[in-house]
Order: structure tokens, then sequence, then C-alpha cells
């Protein structure tokens, strides 16, 4: 006969009025354990291995497949930055520099006296482009980007200014285009990148 959990509690409360008119101890506590009790046991359950570790493995796998496809997108996203950031259309930098006849110390004057860190970066970075430029280490024209300049300067007797030049690049491009913010330390280490390329390798400190 099935017994339900309000027939045993019935039956627990019915044997308690009988303690109590023989003064035995009560207490609910004690009665719902009783109740609890007297509850039929589920039968056993007999666990099958194979099944119990099929839906962990289904698990691990779809853990892992999320995980790869997280990485996969943050992969993507930033060689599509990258590849932005590398190949942006130079045509309106070399147009300033075709209409106004800068060198390479004026540009360096207009970076330290400019009204913001921003158009400092971009004053520096054009010097940076006319120094390589005068000294025939780059070919710079309206059709280039900073990617075609990095493979000259990969493939030129100059390979070594390619590091120094990439970190210029970096810099003027989440700066003028990012609009990011630049920190003292950044903007400094920035400033010795493009004076390394206008020293034509050798290191020289930041003014």
């Amino acid at each position: 006969m099935d017994v339900n959990f309000y027939d045993a509690m019935n039956d627990v409360l019915g044997r308690r009025r009988y303690d109590r008119l023989m003064g035995r101890n009560w207490s609910p506590w004690e009665t719902i354990d009783n109740a609890l009790d007297a509850l039929p046991s589920p039968p056993p359950v007999q666990m099958n291995r194979t099944m119990g570790i099929a839906p962990l493995g289904t698990i691990f796998i779809l853990v892992g497949s999320v995980i790869v496809l997280v990485v996969i997108i943050v992969l993507v996203l930033n060689y599509l930055n990258n590849r932005v950031v590398k190949e942006y259309d130079l045509s309106d930098i070399f147009e300033e520099l075709a209409q106004r006849n800068y060198t390479v110390q004026e540009l360096i004057h207009l970076s330290q006296t400019a009204k913001d860190k921003r158009l400092a970066i971009r004053y520096r970075y054009i010097a940076a482009l006319l120094s390589l430029n005068e000294r025939d280490i780059i070919n710079i024209s309206p059709s280039a980007t900073n990617a075609t300049i990095l493979r000259e300067l990969k493939d030129s007797p100059f390979s070594s200014l390619s590091s120094a030049f990439s970190h210029t690049v970096d810099v003027f491009h989440l700066s003028w285009f990012g609009f990011k913010d630049i920190t003292d330390q950044g903007f400094f280490d920035f400033a010795n990148s493009v004076n390394t390329l206008i020293a034509g390798g050798e290191k020289i400190e930041a003014v």
C-alpha cells in the first residue's frame, strides 16, 4: 500500500497524541522526522557508468568549443584591427607634405608647440616619414600605405628600422584615428621611436 506524506504525518500525530496522554515527551521536530521516516524508501538506483560519463564528456566538449570559438573571434578581430591600422590611407598626409614645404626640424618644432598630444603625435609621425623619404630609405607616394612602407623597410638595408616604424605607426593610428589617450610614457616611447627613424637607426633621446 502506498503511503504519502500526509498519511504518514497523520499517523505520527495520532501516535503523538497517545504519547501525550501517557505523559511521554513530545516535540514538533521529532514529529516531522518521524513522518519523513514513515515514508517508503525509494528503490535503489543503478547508475550506468556509461550514461554518467557521456553527459559529462558532452559538457566538456561544449565548454571547450565555446572557448575555442571565443579565442578565434578575438584573434580575427585583432587581425582585422591591425590590418586597418597598418593599411590606412595616407593620402591626406602626403598631400599636406606636397602643399607645404616642411622640413623635419619644422615638424618636430610643430610637435613641441602643438596644442594637444594628439596633434603632437601627428607632426612627429609626418617628420619620420619625411626623414625616411629624404634619405631614399622609403619612397612615399599618394597610393602608399603603412603596410607597403613597412614592407619596403623590411626588404631594405635598413630593415633594423622596421620595429621602430611599426611602433610609430601603431601609436599614431591609436591616437589620430582611434582617438585613444596616450600616456606620457607612451608619448615618450613614441618620440624615441621617431627619433630612431630620423637618426637612421642610431638611438637618441626624445626631445
